[in-house]
Order: C-alpha cells, then structure tokens, then sequence
C-alpha cells in the first residue's frame, strides 16, 4: 500500500500506462480510491476543507513535489503543454506534443471554489517552491504593530520568499562561498489579487510597487486577468516600475506562469526592509529564517510549504 505522496501518484499512473493525467485528474483519483487517507488529510489540515478544497489542496501538494518526483522516479514523464500532463514511461522521454495530450481523456474537473485571497496563500506558496524552487513565508498583515484598520494598508507584502543560492551546492564549496564577499541569497515579494481588471489594475501594481519594490524581485500575482486591455496596461507599468506578473492557476497552481518577469533590484532596499521588519512578526521570523541559512548555507524549517 503506498505511503507517501510521489507513491501515491506512481501507482495512479501505474494503473494507466501513458495516459497523460493533469494534477487535477491524478489529485481526484487519489481521493477517490483511498477514502480513509483522504479524511484523515481533511483532518489534519488547517482549514476547513470540503471536498473540492480537498482536491485543490492534493493538487497543490503534487505541484510542489514535481522535481523531486522527476528526480525519484525516471518513468514518471510530463508533456511540454499547458497544462501539464503526468504519464508512466519505460520508453526514454519522447517530448510528448500538445496534440498527443489532448487524446488524454481527463477525470471530470472540478473548478475551486476561492472565498478570499487567502485561498490563494498556499496555492501560490506550492507554485514558488515546487516550480521556482523558492522558500515562501505568509505575511499577515493583521499581525502587526500596526493592526488599525486602513494604518499602513500598502506596506505589507502577502507572501515573501527566500531564494536559496546555495542550497544545492557540496558543503565544502558552501564553506568557500561564505567566506567569499558575494550574494548567496535573493529575496521576492508578492502582492496578491483575485482578479486584475482596467477597474483595479493600476491600484493592484502601485499597491506591489509600495510593498514589494524593497525586495529584489517584486511581484503583482492574480488570479484571474481579465481580457479587457489591463494585461497591455500591467506591462506598460512594468516597464517603468520593474514590477512583474505572474498568472496563478487556483486549480493547479504548477500551471501558473511568469507573464511578465520583474526586472531585478541588484540590492535589496534594506530600509523598506526595516520598517516591514520592525512592524511584522511573521517579516521579523522571515528575516530570521534567512539569517540561518546565510549563517549555515542549510535552508532552515520554518517557511510555508503546502
């Protein structure tokens, strides 16, 4: 009986040689064929999950554990296409097209159901670890000196993230590179939106560029993008400010993609830092959390992973 997540998946994809699945399609047969595994997911989690949340929830998980899958198991295939399709394969990897993974045929889909942006959080934190191999941290603006209603609304940042740049490295060349006088981490910031539309647009980017420009990459991150000229409008703003976009899939958040990468602050703005850090408890256990693994070179526990 499988245990762990990657298990779990290789038998799904096991029992159907190449056929190509989405997260979404893999996430449902999961819960489908283990009930008792899937409520004790439910009940362990931190909020409260029907049974869509849950789907949405092992999706996020099978986003996030996609390298080391990859890494684990060498017949465990994806296609090229959005959105990415999961196949068991003896045969080296054939660089399955598009079009070959649209004979897929798919489980029902379900669409997520998002209450709030806070639905978002996790979602966004499966994507920048399991696809950019980042090191999240959840910023809750409630949790500040600062709790008055409306006092400082544009200072926070939703989500920050570490960006180890040595974490993969031998030990002994870690040992070097710290006693070298060179950068061995970057740090993102992210501001993030249900949907961007020409009504909330340009709020939504001046509000990133007033919580996120501090950091070396900022980020306006949405959900839904409407059609509506506001994408042409980000990227004129861009263009200016450095603020970039990324389109968060809630369904399966390792479908999310860059749309507009940010241009990169060669320093971080340490006296925005400051004042995120002097005001936020969760930025103070961030900037914490980067300080130990600059002083060991090892990326600390502690940061928000799905």
């Amino acid at each position: 009986m499988p245990r762990t997540l990657s298990e779990r998946i290789v038998e799904q994809l096991q029992q159907r040689p190449g056929e190509r699945l989405t997260a979404h399609d893999l996430a449902l047969a999961m819960v489908r064929a283990d009930p008792a595994w899937a409520e004790e997911k439910r009940r362990r989690s931190r909020q409260e999950l029907d049974f869509d949340g849950l789907v949405q929830q092992v999706v996020a998980e099978i986003g996030a554990n996609l390298s080391q899958l990859r890494s684990r198991y060498r017949s465990v295939k994806t296609t090229e296409d959005r959105p990415r399709r999961y196949y068991w394969s003896e045969e080296p990897y054939d660089g399955a097209s598009g079009e070959d993974a649209e004979t897929a045929q798919p489980l029902q889909r379900t669409t997520p159901k998002l209450g709030s942006e806070a639905d978002l959080y996790p979602r966004l934190c499966a994507y920048l670890h399991g696809e950019l191999g980042l090191h999240p941290k959840r910023i809750d603006e409630r949790a500040t000196a600062k709790s008055s209603a409306g006092v400082d609304r544009w200072l926070y940042p939703d989500i920050v993230a570490l960006q180890a740049l040595t974490q993969d490295l031998h030990r002994d060349l870690i040992e070097v590179i710290r006693a070298l006088p060179s950068r061995k981490a970057k740090l993102w910031s992210f501001e993030v939106k249900k949907r961007l539309s020409r009504s909330n647009a340009r709020q939504a980017f001046f509000q990133a560029v007033s919580n996120s420009s501090w950091a070396n990459f900022g980020y306006l991150v949405g959900a839904e993008i409407e059609a509506d000229g506001s994408l042409d409008e980000l990227r004129m703003l861009s263009a200016r400010h450095g603020i970039g976009l990324i389109r968060l899939d809630p369904t399966d958040p390792s479908e999310s993609e860059i749309l507009i990468p940010a241009r990169e602050q060669p320093e971080v703005d340490w006296e925005g830092c400051n004042r995120l850090t002097v005001n936020s408890r969760d930025m103070q256990q961030f900037i914490e959390l980067v300080h130990q693994y600059l002083a060991s070179g090892r990326v600390p526990r502690g940061f928000d992973y799905p």
